[in-house]
């Protein structure tokens, strides 16, 4: 990877613009997790949590319930039966040099995975790996190109989102 860290990388997120979907203020509230939920998942296969900013929540429909505090602080918490897709995906991308770009992938947590692509006149900085939630991306040029996630729960279920790469290169 270049020279920018896992921790600078999830620095940079609080700020980072949300990439191919929309930001939310807050997240809606869904139904709390209680001890039913322990119930659910040790009849099913188990569970697994899932974590995204506050402010690129997902909608309160999805998952089983919600934690009311995160063991994350400024993440909302979500669970999800091991068989279930993620969640909905989100993709965020920031411009940290000329023609470098920064993309941090949501939802995070134990057991989740990435899969990266990308198409057009970008590259990897560095090619990603399954446990990586972010990627570096090199412009080419000034057309750019398109960055795709799949994320992918402990059990292989995934949800997708991509985002375009377009902006902020100065060829040298």
């Amino acid at each position: 990877m270049n020279a920018i860290s896992h921790s600078a990388m999830s620095t940079l997120a609080a700020g980072l613009l949300l990439c191919a979907s929309g930001a939310r203020a807050a997240p809606d509230p869904g139904r709390l997790c209680d001890y039913t939920d322990g119930q659910v998942c040790a009849s099913s296969g188990g569970c697994y949590d899932a974590f995204w900013p506050l402010w690129a929540a997902p909608d309160s429909n999805e998952g089983i319930c919600e934690e009311g505090v995160s063991v994350l602080p400024g993440m909302m918490q979500v669970k999800f039966l091991n068989p279930q897709p993620p969640g909905t995906a989100r993709l965020v991308c920031e411009l940290v040099a000329n023609c470098l770009h920064a993309c941090q992938a949501y939802p995070q947590g134990g057991g989740i995975t990435y899969g990266w692509s990308k198409t057009g006149r970008i590259e990897f900085d560095g090619i990603p790996g399954a446990s990586d939630n972010y990627a570096m991306l090199n412009m080419q040029n000034k057309t750019g190109g398109r960055v795709s996630v799949n994320v992918y729960s402990p059990l292989g279920a995934y949800s997708t989102v991509s985002a375009s790469i377009s902006f902020g290169c100065i060829p040298q």
